[in-house]
């Protein structure tokens, strides 16, 4: 009930974004689950560039809100939204909105000594995901 409250209590312009973002994770994991890593890539910007760190506070409002939205929105499927969908879907987010953004992929040793892989995205110096764990990854690649 309180979904439904909360969903009544949008704007018009804030019901598009969830509507966006359902979409778009939804490609994200499906893009994961059936496309090899290489056709991936191309549509995430070209290879081993990275945006500037410069930012205007308005691109930053609205990554911070397409932030929100997918990590509120991922919970609810019945599926677990991972770094790498995430990634996918706030690029594409991004670049409809001509917001330069970097996605990196990197891993790191994990406890049990295999290796954990992680994907996130950065506009300027704010990570829109996955900027919460990428500190212990070491840099693979990245895409502009």
């Amino acid at each position: 009930m309180k979904l439904l409250a909360k969903w009544f209590s949008l704007s018009l312009k804030d019901k598009l974004l969830v509507f966006e973002v359902v979409i778009l994770l939804i490609f994200g994991k499906f893009c994961v689950w059936t496309l090899p890593f290489r056709k991936i890539m191309r549509f995430l910007g070209e290879s081993q560039m990275e945006s500037s760190f410069e930012q205007s506070e308005l691109n930053r409002r609205e990554c911070r809100k397409i932030r929100d939205y997918i990590r509120a929105i991922a919970k609810y499927f019945p599926w677990k939204s991972k770094c790498f969908d995430k990634a996918i879907a706030g690029k594409i987010m991004l670049d409809w909105r001509k917001i330069p953004s970097t996605v990196y992929f990197g891993v790191a040793k994990s406890k049990t000594k295999t290796m954990d892989a992680h994907a996130w995205l950065r506009y300027g110096n704010f990570f829109v995901t996955g900027g919460e764990e990428q500190a212990r990854f070491v840099v693979l690649a990245y895409y502009s």
